[in-house]
């Protein structure tokens, strides 16, 4: 008798044309290898008595179907019974909700039940049934399934929420692995008729996916960046999804401020110039909110390597965000990860998408959170618990994805400090961006004695072969790289990762012919160097002359004016550099207002700035700047710097400093200058 599992098995194996695992059948179905043989027996007992082919059985442990194409329809009718389609029986009921939700999606108008039917192959009675499904998910992401009689049923909702809901699907519906196939995927693909590769057909349409593609490419080259493969596939949907809607009329509105926030940067006329060409071979013209909207997705993505030239407008607050945050995950985890310069550019490069996600309400996935929470569940607790900063100067709130990658950065500098070694000439593969990669290096680092050459994006390894002696990439993205050899692993480096690792190292020196002593593992760490080291530091840019005890302001506006002054006093900025951080404030808040009763006014305008300085004034009365849980503020530190590099070394020791419960403590105690100095040159 055949069962519903027997009925699917046997439908999966004829409809299949390469062998399968007895062990991974079992898997897929949640059973042991010893049930899957007693399903195969009992299904070659039908199959014999029918006269139809049986399962052929390899040595190996798999297993296959020589399909007879005379006997192919009536296989077919064996496995899914006469009264079930094809299609129909062979998803899920979360498989077809997908494919549901996608044709309603891409209908202009109303649709009737029966119309739905039969474009997506599944019966009436299943659609009406898979409905209730297909509403609540639509309602979770803020869009309604309207039924009207005699017309049938349509989606309706905002556009934006509309785009929101294609990328979703795709998203959900896609494993990781299966999505970062997009970015070499072909139309021509054996498997481009099946699911989950059917819900991009009608987003890729008529061109194919090869133009979407290449204008990927020219973003990248014109921007001079290269995108994380997860966002390299991103920014190709989000182009397509623009190219199907405007084709059908259906156009974006942004905000007019967004739009003008977007477009001030001369973001938007690159990409808009290296996808000039690809509008005329879509037949469509993007307006402005269009480029916009591309450009938004653009400055949210995550790279693998570069980082925007002239497109980064808040880099010193990016800087003081993340200063903030490395002092006080250093004070919870008790470790000093200020230690590492590694960590303050790799987030900074991390910081800027991530504040342009939270600031237009955009999502990034991350396939790799749940194993991010289990092996490092503390640091990403320590961390969502100091993101307040950042949630405030963005309006928005970070979720577990923003927060995973972010703690990928500092799980890396975490393994660093266990100590680092050197092996074989390595290349880093990943597809979601350099948080991964680092995390993958140095945990691959403190296993193994590694030289890891660079880290590098799937679609840009061919480019590192040919530039670079490479003897082994580690890659988090299963693809053959040809005759360079490569091992698959999770960027948590598991045991089962360690041991293959392990296995293609001792291969590597015996073929090298090392010494025994050459392969010893355990080489003595080298240390992490210091950020100070040959760098002002904070006592040099914020000497007695900038530090005034007991001034009067009556607002929080004059208590930065009046730490401005003693910069402007001091001939390190022009006096239109304390308006600017004045406006700072007034445009995105008073998340400058770190800890309890400080603040740190700050300005991205260099031309202001002569020279690197920090002034420091005490409040005789303390002033409200608007922040809740840190009003009101009686101490304030202004910062000038006339680059994005000479300041990180002071103001890591300043975040540090304010951190310290104790430090503060004296600050507020001390009456003079020279007693303030005294503490911040003991202190740093």
């Amino acid at each position: 008798m055949l069962n519903e599992r027997r009925r699917a098995i046997l439908f999966q194996m004829v409809n299949g044309n390469a062998p399968f695992s007895i062990e991974d059948i079992a898997k897929q179905y949640g059973v042991c290898a010893r049930t899957i043989r007693y399903d195969l027996d009992a299904i070659d007992e039908i199959l014999r008595k029918k006269s139809f082919p049986c399962f052929v059985r390899h040595k190996n442990g798999q297993i296959s179907y020589i399909l007879d194409r005379k006997f192919q329809g009536e296989l077919f009718r064996l496995a899914i019974g006469l009264d079930v389609d094809l299609q129909e029986y062979a998803m899920s009921a979360l498989q077809r909700k997908y494919v549901i939700l996608n044709e309603l999606l891409y209908q202009e108008n109303f649709i009737t039940i029966n119309e739905l039917a039969e474009n997506i192959g599944f019966s009436r009675n299943t659609v009406i049934k898979d409905l209730d499904d297909v509403k609540k998910w639509l309602a979770q992401h803020h869009l309604v399934l309207r039924s009207m009689p005699k017309y049938g049923l349509r989606i309706e909702g905002g556009e934006q929420d509309t785009r929101k809901a294609i990328i979703a699907i795709i998203r959900e519906a896609f494993s990781f692995e299966q999505y970062m196939e997009l970015s070499h995927y072909c139309d021509n693909a054996a498997h481009v008729d099946k699911y989950p590769y059917i819900l991009c057909k009608p987003l890729f349409g008529c061109v194919g996916v090869g133009i979407f593609r290449q204008c990927v490419r020219s973003i990248e080259v014109g921007l001079k960046i290269v995108f994380a493969d997860i966002s390299f596939v991103d920014v190709m949907i989000c182009f397509a999804i623009v190219a199907q809607r405007v084709s059908l009329g259906r156009y974006i509105d942004l905000n007019k401020q967004e739009v003008m926030s977007i477009s001030s940067s001369q973001t938007l006329s690159v990409i808009a110039a290296a996808i000039r060409d690809y509008q005329g071979t879509l037949l469509i013209t993007l307006p402005l909110d269009e480029l916009a909207y591309i450009t938004k997705h653009v400055l949210g993505s995550n790279l693998s390597s570069n980082q925007f030239g002239t497109i980064t407008p808040n880099w010193m607050d990016s800087h003081v965000l993340i200063s903030n945050l490395i002092a006080n995950v250093s004070k919870d985890l008790k470790q000093d990860l200020s230690v590492d310069e590694q960590l303050f550019h790799s987030l900074y490069q991390e910081i800027i998408p991530v504040i342009h996600r939270l600031k237009h309400g955009l999502t990034i996935s991350n396939p790799y959170l749940s194993q991010i929470k289990t092996s490092y569940g503390q640091l990403f607790n320590i961390i969502k618990n100091n993101l307040k900063a950042v949630e405030a100067f963005t309006g928005g709130i970070a979720n577990e994805a923003e927060i995973g990658y972010l703690t990928l950065h500092f799980g890396a500098a975490v393994e660093k400090l266990r100590g680092n070694r050197v092996i074989p000439q390595l290349l880093v593969v990943c597809g979601t961006g350099l948080g991964t990669s680092n995390l993958l290096a140095a945990k691959i680092k403190s296993v193994y004695e590694v030289n890891i050459v660079a880290v590098a994006a799937l679609h840009e390894v061919t480019n590192f072969l040919q530039r670079s002696d490479i003897d082994l990439m580690v890659t988090t993205v299963p693809y053959a790289f040809g005759d360079t050899p490569s091992v698959c692993v999770s960027p948590m480096l598991t045991a089962k990762d360690v041991s293959a690792l392990g296995s293609f190292i001792d291969t590597w020196y015996r073929s090298q012919e090392k010494e025994a002593e050459g392969v010893k593992k355990g080489l003595t760490p080298e240390g992490v160097k210091r950020m100070t080291d040959g760098k002002l530091r904070l006592a040099d840019v914020l000497p007695p002359e900038l530090i005034c005890c007991d001034v009067q302001a009556e607002n929080w506006q004059e208590a930065i004016e009046q730490a401005g002054v003693l910069l402007y006093n001091a001939q390190l900025v022009d006096y239109a550099y304390i308006k600017s951080m004045i406006e700072m404030v007034e445009e995105y808040g008073p998340y400058i207002v770190f800890w309890q009763g400080i603040a740190l006014p700050h300005s991205n305008q260099l031309d202001s700035v002569k020279q690197l300085g920090i002034s420091f004034i005490k409040l005789r009365t303390p002033v409200v700047f608007g922040n809740p849980e840190n009003d009101p503020v009686d101490m304030v530190f202004a910062l000038a710097t006339p680059n994005e590099s000479c300041h990180i070394t002071s103001l890591m020791e300043l975040s540090n400093m304010l951190s310290d419960e104790n430090i503060i403590a004296r600050l507020r105690a001390a009456s003079s200058s020279e007693a303030v100095h005294d503490i911040i040159s003991s202190s740093c």
